[in-house]
């Protein structure tokens, strides 16, 4: 679907690659960038976090500086710009809430005690700074909890701006669990209208929940597969906000993440020691040699290296990996786990660290370098997650030729063609029970073909093959703002 070049607005409260926790960032900058590609002005609005290096990523004064209101005052803050990435102007709300703290969210001790009042002022800010640079926006594209206020205001206090006269809200969903709940008298903080304080508007189990602001007020709710789109609307993974999604279901689209191959492709990854693609094969057991030195593994040509690179939460499946292992490890594998979240898990992965030495090999930090080493040398990737909106590992390591394992959820099932279901389309081995068995039983299918090189080798053709880039996803988007 085409029409007149439109103006788009992202605003997200993280886009690579000024600044990332997870895959928030890496869809946001993503599609921006694709928005511009296909002829439309992307235009991006974030927070200017300390962690952004302001140098490497051209930040200017705007030349611009203003008061936004919170709670009974005001708060000054200043404009950047930056043309880091071509096609992109993306401003930068300036405030101590944040440029003056490390963490984008919080510590690893918990969430920041303010972050109701960081994101309100977050989202003001930015229609604040749409009014001021008086550009007419057609559609302003909003991400998770962090901007769900955004729709709230542009339907109540903003109704009546002739700056956002035409435009259209989108409000994408990553991960419905993550809600940004606070205590009711933050409708102060916000200035917003108590009679918005009610089960249908903000108000949720006696709370104020600022996804549900977006899932209420935005013109369109998308989330990043269709399974998910799906899965949301029953009381299990819906987070008990299953009811309004139900309500709203035609107005729910479930869109499929893509990767940004120019990032992730072994036949051009800078950060390998040997590049390799399907007709260059082995050049991946250079990664893997490589990748055993550096976490002090045994390297084994014949022995299957599972890896895994994920934030460590409840969600991930950590719990039935560690239950899974000694049965894991009868089968004469190797593991690499890469990942830092709740302290929790990691105390939890470092014991089975230490119970089994020499056999799973153990980094607690963010090391994106040594993540594009994992999926290089890796022979198998693991996802077992109670859930996943979408996933963006097993993509990667489609790519990468490290055969996902991963449960039938979200994104990983409309992605994962298992193998025993579908031997001639299969890219992996899934399973659906959420059980240390399943997952187990899983990885024993994998390996009892990875043992039959020739088949090991035609299912991992095929899934190296597979194309997920951005711009279908992109093109779904576009077609949808069109329809708005």
């Amino acid at each position: 679907m085409t029409g007149r070049p439109l103006n788009i607005i992202t605003i997200a409260s993280e886009m690579v690659p000024f600044a990332k926790t997870g895959g928030l960032a890496d869809v946001a900058g993503s599609l921006a960038k694709l928005y511009h590609q296909a002829g439309h002005r992307s235009v991006a609005i974030i927070p200017a976090y300390q962690a952004i290096d302001r140098n490497l990523m051209q930040l200017e004064p705007a030349g611009m500086e203003f008061d936004v209101a919170l709670g009974q005052g005001a708060e000054r803050l200043m404009i950047f710009v930056s043309r880091a990435v071509p096609g992109i102007t993306t401003y930068l709300i300036d405030h101590p809430y944040f440029n003056s703290r490390p963490g984008l969210y919080g510590t690893n001790q918990g969430d920041y005690g303010d972050n109701a009042q960081r994101f309100i002022l977050f989202a003001r800010a930015s229609l604040e700074l749409l009014i001021r640079l008086g550009l007419k926006s057609d559609v302003i594209h909003c991400h998770d909890w962090q901007t769900g206020l955004v729709p709230v205001y542009l339907k109540n206090i903003y109704a009546g701006d002739p700056a956002f006269q035409s435009a259209r809200t989108v409000f994408t969903i990553h991960n419905l669990a993550f809600q940004g709940l606070f205590p009711p008298e933050t409708m102060l903080a916000a200035r917003l209208p108590w009679a918005l304080f009610h089960i249908d508007g903000l108000e949720f189990y006696g709370k104020m929940n600022f996804l549900k602001g977006g899932l209420s007020f935005a013109d369109h709710i998308t989330t990043v597969s269709p399974t998910y789109a799906r899965e949301i609307l029953t009381p299990e993974f819906g987070c008990g906000l299953h009811g309004l999604l139900a309500v709203r279901q035609h107005q729910l689209t479930g869109i499929i993440n893509g990767i940004d191959y120019s990032e992730w492709d072994p036949a051009t990854d800078r950060s390998l020691p040997a590049r390799y693609d399907v007709s260059n094969f082995d050049n991946k057991q250079i990664a893997k040699r490589l990748l055993c030195k550096r976490v002090g593994l045994e390297y084994d040509p014949g022995k299957p290296l599972l890896g895994m690179v994920s934030r460590l939460a409840a969600q991930k499946g950590l719990d039935i990996i560690v239950e899974s292992l000694p049965r894991v490890f009868e089968r004469q594998t190797n593991l690499v786990v890469l990942g830092t979240g709740d302290i929790g898990y990691h105390e939890l992965l470092r014991s089975s660290q230490q119970q089994y030495p020499g056999h799973f090999g153990l980094e607690l930090a963010f090391d994106n370098e040594l993540a594009h080493l994992i999926y290089a040398g890796s022979d198998m990737f693991l996802m077992p997650s109670r859930y996943e909106p979408c996933g963006l590992g097993q993509l990667i390591a489609l790519r990468y030729g490290a055969i996902p394992i991963v449960r039938n959820t979200g994104g990983l099932a409309d992605t994962i063609v298992d193998y025993h279901r579908d031997p001639r389309n299969a890219n992996g081995f899934a399973f659906n029970e959420y059980s240390p068995a399943a997952f187990s039983g899983a990885i024993d299918r994998a390996i009892g073909l990875y043992e039959d090189k020739p088949s090991w080798q035609r299912l991992t053709a095929r899934a190296m093959s597979c194309d997920y880039s951005w711009e279908a996803s992109a093109r779904k988007y576009l077609e949808l703002f069109y329809k708005l």
